[in-house]
C-alpha cells in the first residue's frame, strides 16, 4: 500500500496507508484539494490529482479565498494558473515583503522521514531552502541530533564533511596520545620495546564514539542514491568492498524524491 504524507492544518502528517487516508476523507479531515506526497510524487500534489484509489470518498475542495486547506494562494510557491495548491499555514510571500529568516532546510525533512514542504514554502516563519550548512555544522549534527538516525537521505556534502573532520580528529587523537606516551616513557629511547598505550586508548575511544553515527550516515548516503542500506555490508568484502563503497559515496544526489524521502539537496 502507498505511504501517504498528508498536509493537515499546515503540518505534514503520516505516513498513512490507503485505508487510513480513506477514513480521513470520510471524516471530512481532508478533501480533494488537500496536499499529499508519497514516494511516487516529485512534489506535494492535491490528492484529487493523484492515483488515490478511494477518490469517491473525497469531498470537494473549499472555494478559493476561504483560507482553508487546498486554497490556492495568489503569490509564493505555486500560482493559481499552475494548478498546484500551497499548504494551508505555509505563508505566501509578498513581492514587497521582507524576506523571512532562513532556518528551515530541505534535508531536515528528507532525513527525518517527514515529507518536505513545497519549494519556496515557509514553515514557522522560515523559508525552506536548499541545505547550505557549513561542513562543521554537518559534522556536529551527525554526532548529536542524527547520532543513530538510519532513515532518510544524506547528500555528498554531509557525508564528506563528516569524513573530513573524522580524519582530522582521529589523527589529532593519535598525535596527542603519542606525545603523552613519550612524556610518560611508554615509548622512546629509554623504552624501545614499549607500546603507545595512551595513543591506542584515545584512538579507540574516538572510534567507538563515532562508529554508530558514521554507520548511520553511510546508510543515509546509500538511501540518497535510492539503494538499500544493507549495501553497507559490501564494505566487509576483502580488498574490493571498501572501493565499491567509496565509489557509491562519490556519486551525486539523485534528483527528486525516492523511496527514502525527498531529495536532501533541493526541494523538488
Amino acid at each position: 500500500m502507498t505511504n501517504w504524507h498528508v498536509n493537515i492544518n499546515g503540518e505534514a502528517k503520516g505516513p498513512f496507508e490507503d485505508e487510513q487516508v480513506r477514513a480521513l476523507c470520510e471524516a471530512g479531515t481532508i478533501n480533494a484539494g488537500t496536499l499529499v506526497w508519497n514516494p511516487d510524487l516529485t512534489d506535494w500534489t492535491p490528492i484529487g490529482q493523484t492515483d488515490f484509489v478511494h477518490k469517491a470518498s473525497l469531498g470537494p475542495p473549499p472555494s478559493p479565498g476561504s483560507g482553508m486547506l487546498g486554497a490556492v494562494p495568489a503569490t509564493g510557491g505555486a500560482t493559481p494558473s499552475s494548478g498546484m495548491a500551497q499548504p494551508s499555514g505555509f505563508a505566501a510571500t509578498s513581492p514587497t515583503a521582507a524576506a523571512a529568516p532562513v532556518t528551515a532546510y530541505a534535508s531536515d525533512y528528507g532525513s527525518t522521514g517527514q515529507a518536505a514542504p513545497v519549494s519556496g514554502a515557509q514553515v514557522d516563519g522560515a523559508q525552506v531552502v536548499p541545505d547550505e550548512r557549513s561542513m562543521w555544522e554537518f559534522f556536529t549534527r551527525a554526532l548529536t541530533e542524527r547520532y543513530a538516525q538510519f532513515t532518510g537521505r544524506a547528500r555528498r556534502k554531509e557525508y564528506w564533511s563528516f569524513t573530513l573532520f573524522y580524519v582530522i580528529f582521529l589523527l589529532a587523537a593519535g598525535f596527542v596520545g603519542g606525545v603523552f606516551d613519550g612524556l610518560t616513557g611508554n615509548v622512546g629511547p629509554r623504552n624501545p620495546n614499549g607500546s603507545p598505550i595512551i595513543a591506542f586508548v584515545l584512538v579507540g575511544l574516538f572510534y567507538v564514539a563515532t562508529f554508530i553515527p558514521g554507520l548511520a550516515l553511510t546508510i543515509r548516503r546509500l538511501h540518497d542514491l535510492n539503494f538499500t542500506g544493507w549495501l553497507v555490508l559490501v564494505g566487509l568484502i576483502p580488498y574490493i568492498g571498501g572501493i565499491v563503497l567509496l565509489i557509491f559515496m562519490l556519486l551525486p544526489t539523485k534528483a527528486g524524491a525516492n523511496d527514502h524521502g525527498p531529495a536532501p539537496k533541493h526541494v523538488t
